[in-house]
């Protein structure tokens, strides 16, 4: 969590967090208050901004570049994929590979559970609950 010669980490009073195996590696500028915990846990984020994500279990949140204000709390939670970065904001996903195929602008979107929205790849304000399509 130093952030690279090209772009160093230059917030004061940042206050992110990195705990595990290239957890937050890539985060750069004024990013203040991210929270990874877990191998890989934001390890592509290179958002610089004051809005913060939380990124906890392994391989959470792995490919969100520059997404803001999302939360991913489980084992792949929100962990996109390498060819199409997750830049969205607000999107929530708690479980076990919950919205793990995320992907690019996917906005407010929510899944609660083991693999819920697993297959979700963009969209915006879909709620998931345990793998299938929450009734609004």
């Amino acid at each position: 969590m130093t952030g690279t010669s090209a772009n160093p980490l230059t917030g004061t009073s940042a206050g992110n967090i990195a705990i595990g195996d290239n957890a937050l590696t890539a985060i750069t500028g004024v990013a203040i208050s991210n929270t990874a915990v877990g191998y890989n846990a934001l390890t592509s984020s290179t958002v610089h901004s004051t809005n913060p994500n939380t990124a906890i279990g392994y391989d959470a949140m792995e490919w969100a570049t520059t997404a803001t204000n999302n939360t991913a709390l489980g084992n792949l939670a929100m962990a996109g994929t390498s060819a199409n970065p997750l830049t969205g904001n607000y999107n929530t996903g708690v479980g076990d590979s919950a919205l793990t195929a995320i992907t690019t602008a996917a906005d407010d979107n929510t899944a609660l559970g083991y693999k819920a929205g697993y297959a979700v790849t963009g969209g915006t304000t879909t709620p998931w609950l345990a793998g299938k399509l929450a009734s609004a």
